[in-house]
């Protein structure tokens, strides 16, 4: 598919009311990258554990044996024949002082290669980004598309996570209104001691919730999009509920024990 292919099938499958995602490792990918909800950039070059460079890797590497050595290098020219003794020990000397010359220039040829190894390792290693992440909130480490269930699984856990702390928002200020409403009538206030108390309490409950993490297998069920639905407004009402006629008793109990001590004191 060209990339104007891309962006017009996007575009249409947002118009049919779905919600698109996008994963692409090239600049072609990228009109359809911005145009998605949600764009996941694949890098070309993947980070791979074999290649990353280790002492013990290093160590391990064979070293370069003469036969390594390139021709060029071991050639040495010989004395020719016939000729007087002085000028053969002469060229024997040479000789020598050339064998030597070929064994520290092997040795040097096996440090630079053993370098630049090490070297073309250290670039593989590091992370190169794609074109695509230019336009794409998300990048994955990997080429493979598997990191689309972990995006779902994190923002499915998110929206839970979210949907369940505003419950306990909207459940905790009806009561909270209802026990400070008899609790004025009463002539009683809470201290500040009190109220930093309550919120610590609550403060925690918030930081337990926050700390969930997504399931390992992605559900079939999908968590409800909206605050505003039949599901989460009748299990609030059903939970006040509950939590009203528990609090009403509380209240008619507590009153008619404290008739019966004024009447036991007076």
């Amino acid at each position: 598919m060209s990339p104007k292919q891309k962006e017009k099938a996007v575009n249409s499958l947002k118009r049919m009311g779905f919600v698109t995602l996008m994963c692409g490792d090239g600049t072609n990918d990228v009109g359809a990258l911005k145009h998605s909800e949600v764009g996941v950039a694949l890098l070309s070059h993947p980070i791979k554990n074999e290649e990353k460079s280790t002492p013990q890797s290093i160590e391990n590497k064979p070293a370069m044996t003469e036969n390594d050595v390139p021709n060029h290098l071991k050639t040495v020219k010989k004395p020719p024949v016939n000729l007087p003794s002085n000028i053969v020990s002469r060229n024997e000397a040479k000789g020598s002082g050339r064998q030597q010359l070929l064994t520290r220039q092997s040795q040097m040829q096996n440090r630079l290669d053993q370098m630049m190894r090490e070297m073309e390792q250290e670039e593989q290693a590091k992370v190169r980004l794609g074109d695509a992440s230019y336009a794409a909130p998300f990048t994955s480490k990997s080429t493979s598309i598997q990191s689309i269930c972990n995006i779902i699984k994190q923002g499915r856990c998110t929206l839970v996570t979210t949907m369940q702390m505003f419950k306990i928002l909207a459940l905790n200020a009806l009561v909270l209104a209802y026990s400070q409403s008899v609790l004025y009538l009463d002539g009683v206030k809470f201290s500040d001691t009190q109220a930093t108390v309550q919120g610590i309490f609550l403060a925690a409950c918030f930081l337990f919730i926050s700390r969930s993490k997504p399931l390992r297998t992605l559900s079939k069920q999908r968590p409800m999009a909206n605050i505003f639905n039949v599901y989460t407004l009748t299990t609030i009402t059903l939970q006040f509920s509950v939590h009203f006629a528990c609090l009403i008793h509380i209240v008619k109990l507590a009153h008619n024990l404290e008739v019966k001590v004024f009447y036991f004191f007076f």
